[in-house]
């Protein structure tokens, strides 16, 4: 039983270096979201709203951003959705079409 209740699978650092920068799953994470859209907009004016994240929460009311410095690779990102604060850090920033971040989620 407990070993289903805690993640045991690889470091932070290892799911940061071998998995966000290379836009790999752990598939054997306790949670895994994915999700896309598409719409008929030039890249270029997606990536201006994708990249300007202290803006996300005027297209997505649950997001709060908590502390956001410079948007680029290894810069960390904290913010909450819903009642959930989360740590992030940027793992792969290059303009159209590629952003990834790592998550981190709290013990409960």
């Amino acid at each position: 039983m407990p070993a289903k209740l805690f993640y045991i699978g690889p470091s932070l650092g290892t799911l940061h270096e071998e998995y966000a920068k290379k836009s790999r799953i752990d598939e054997q994470a306790p949670l895994v979201s994915a999700a896309s859209i598409t719409i008929e907009v030039p890249v270029p004016e997606v990536w201006a709203v994708i990249s300007d994240v202290a803006s996300w929460p005027a297209w997505y009311p649950r997001f709060t951003v908590l502390e956001l410095g410079a948007v680029r690779p290894g810069a960390p990102l904290r913010w909450k959705l819903g009642g959930l604060t989360m740590r992030s850090t940027f793992a792969v920033v290059t303009p159209p079409p590629r952003t990834d971040l790592d998550r981190t989620v709290p013990r409960l």
